[in-house]
C-alpha cells in the first residue's frame, strides 16, 4: 500500500535538492547585483543633478549681472558646490570660464559672450572617480539695445 504520504517523503532526491538551492543562490545573487547597480546609478544621477542645477543656477546669476562687468566679476572664478566634493586640490567643485573674446551676433551688434561653468567633482558612485560636467551659454549684451 502505497499512500500519498510515503511518495512525498521520498520525492526528493539529494541531486534535486542541490540543483533546486544552484537555482536559488543564482537567483539571489543576481537579485542583488541589481540592487548594487540600481543603487550605483541613482547615486550617479544624483550627483549629475546637483551639478546640473549648480552650473544652471551659475549661468542664470552671471546673465542677470551687467554685460561690461561678466569678465572682471566671473572670469577664472570658482565656487563652491553643495553635495560635491571637488576633483581638484585646494579649488571649488565650480569653476566659471568666460571667452575673452567678444563676437557680434550682427553687424553693428555689440555681442555675445560665452559662458560655460564647469563642475568637478569626485564621485561616490564611481568609487571616489573624478567626474566632469559642463554647461555653456551665449550672453547677449542687452544693454547695448
Amino acid at each position: 500500500m502505497n499512500t500519498a504520504a510515503q511518495r512525498l517523503r521520498s520525492a526528493f532526491s539529494l541531486v534535486e535538492v542541490v540543483v533546486v538551492s544552484g537555482i536559488a543562490v543564482t537567483v539571489f545573487t543576481l537579485i542583488l547585483g541589481i540592487q548594487f547597480t540600481a543603487t550605483k546609478t541613482r547615486l550617479f544621477t544624483q550627483e549629475r543633478d546637483i551639478a546640473r542645477e549648480a552650473a544652471s543656477a551659475k549661468l542664470e546669476e552671471i546673465a542677470a549681472s551687467p554685460f561690461g562687468s561678466i569678465e572682471a566679476a566671473y572670469g577664472g572664478v570658482d565656487y563652491a558646490v553643495a553635495g560635491l566634493v571637488s576633483s581638484q586640490v585646494a579649488e571649488e567643485a565650480g569653476t566659471v570660464i568666460v571667452d575673452t573674446a567678444t563676437a557680434p551676433a550682427s553687424p553693428g551688434d555689440a555681442g555675445l559672450k560665452r559662458v560655460t561653468a564647469r563642475i568637478r567633482w569626485l564621485s561616490k558612485a564611481n568609487g571616489g572617480q573624478a567626474e566632469t560636467f559642463e554647461l555653456t551659454t551665449l550672453i547677449a549684451n542687452r544693454e547695448a539695445q
